[in-house]
């Protein structure tokens, strides 16, 4: 059991808009970590389904806070849940994550590990991402997958790499000097990153432990359509663009733009009593 401290060592950040599906497995997940220091904040942007309410299902289960924030904005609710962080690091997660009961400790050990070593020492992380059983059924998305992950690790050598919002680590001393751009419609989560490598911070892409991705966006929209808009979108921040003009079709429509098949919401309640 490790050590109990005034402060916890992670604060975890959960923005979400119209996410009764996903948050409660991510939650579960969260519930069932090896590594329990930490705090999960949990920031809401107006919600019209019952995510709220499946958010305090689970306060008895997880040192859990749920915030609801008045902008539906994902820079915006990350930011508030940052300044409400207690913990050593924020960790920045998606509410369609799903993570291994062993990824805090995976994380805290690269983290201890890198101190020990001045050199491989960093400041802001990402981890390299995996899909979920469902999705690795898919030819797409497996593509998709193996993609992204070249592109973190190549770009992630840069002064401008590619960054997913999905999962961004970043120590709390330094959130209080660079916040995310809530200007930006995209690409926040790279100009972010970019910022601190910019102030002089460091920034890596751990290989291990990682997370699950969710690929609802590429099935919704297609591979094709995704990739596009993707690849414009890159070549427009490689460029300098802030996105304060324009979303390229990235609009913030939060869970209830995606269609999840064969839920049942009696599912989430058998979860909780079994934690």
């Amino acid at each position: 059991m490790n050590e109990k401290k005034m402060n916890p060592r992670f604060s975890i950040v959960i923005p979400t808009l119209d996410e009764e599906i996903c948050l409660p497995q991510l939650l579960k997940d969260l519930s069932l970590q090896s590594w329990t220091d930490f705090e999960v904040i949990h920031v809401d942007g107006g919600s019209k389904d019952k995510t709220l309410e499946k958010a305090k299902a689970w306060e008895g289960k997880l040192n859990l806070r749920t915030i609801s924030h008045d902008v539906k904005n994902v820079s915006a609710q990350r930011n508030c849940g940052a300044t409400e962080a207690k913990g050593d690091w924020i960790i920045f997660m998606d509410a369609d994550n799903r993570v291994p009961s062993y990824f805090l400790l995976g994380i805290e050990y690269k983290i201890e590990l890198a101190a020990r070593h001045p050199k491989k020492n960093f400041d802001v992380f990402t981890t390299l991402l995996h899909l979920n059983d469902e999705d690795k059924k898919d030819s797409k998305s497996r593509t998709s997958a193996n993609f992204i992950n070249v592109f973190l690790r190549t770009t992630g050598k840069t002064e401008k790499p590619m960054v997913l919002g999905a999962m961004i680590g970043i120590r709390k001393q330094i959130f209080k000097k660079i916040k995310f751009n809530e200007k930006s419609k995209v690409s926040e989560d790279s100009i972010f990153v970019k910022d601190c490598i910019r102030a002089g911070w460091e920034y890596v892409v751990l290989t291990s432990p990682t997370y699950a991705y969710s690929m609802r966006r590429v099935k919704s929209n297609g591979m094709i359509k995704t990739a596009t808009s993707g690849f414009i979108m890159n070549l427009r921040y490689s460029i300098g663009d802030d996105f304060s003009e324009n979303d390229y079709g990235y609009e913030m429509l939060g869970g209830s733009s995606y269609k999840m098949d064969e839920y049942d919401e009696d599912d989430d309640e058998d979860e909780i009593d079994e934690v």
